[in-house]
């Protein structure tokens, strides 16, 4: 058997075992909670991890999938991992677990799958690895990004009520010699 019809097979299984895997990364009653909880307006951790989960899955299926729908199924759950403080291999570590549940489903199916599909599986687990990794960066860089903003801002914000900001005018601009202050 092919182990893109193993996966489209054995799907449902696979996504609830992952999904599974993923929540033991998360403590005891937070992992409790995203489980009972299938509102995703009460539940956006689980909805993002659920829809990526099996967008994952579904994207390796489909022989013409594209990359970019890839890295919005990984965008989905990395992101959340990303602002919750995980570290790079907490928060890409849920894609290892991956091959666990394939080897795990694989035991107990008839058939189960050849040494060469478990390897194709790998390579494809291990490039989607890379790319999770490099969407944790992004994510983390932008939060870098946006926390050193709001310090600027708020000192900014203190600043000016201290009446320490004085705005330049184009008027002022015009008038000035140009020179840098303090330079002859």
């Amino acid at each position: 058997m092919d182990w893109r019809e193993f996966l489209a097979k054995n799907r449902e299984r696979i996504v609830r075992e992952w999904f599974e895997h993923i929540l033991q990364t998360y403590p005891e009653e937070t992992a409790r909670f995203v489980r009972s909880e299938k509102n995703p307006f009460l539940n956006p951790v689980g909805s993002a991890i659920k829809e990526g989960v099996e967008g994952i899955i579904d994207w390796m299926i489909d022989e013409k999938s594209r990359d970019d729908e890839l890295l919005s199924f990984l965008d989905r759950i990395i992101r959340v991992r990303a602002v919750q403080g995980f570290k790079p291999s907490e928060a890409v570590g849920f894609i290892p677990s991956f091959k666990l549940v394939i080897r795990s489903v694989s035991e107990k199916s008839r058939p189960s799958l050849s040494e060469k599909s478990i390897r194709d599986i790998d390579e494809v687990v291990d490039s989607i690895m890379l790319k999770s990794f490099d969407i944790y960066m992004a994510c983390r860089e932008t939060l870098y990004e946006l926390r050193v903003q709001e310090v600027k801002n708020r000192t900014f914000r203190l600043l000016q009520r201290a009446g320490l900001v004085y705005e330049i005018s184009d008027s002022d601009e015009s008038s000035g010699s140009g020179d840098p202050v303090g330079e002859n």
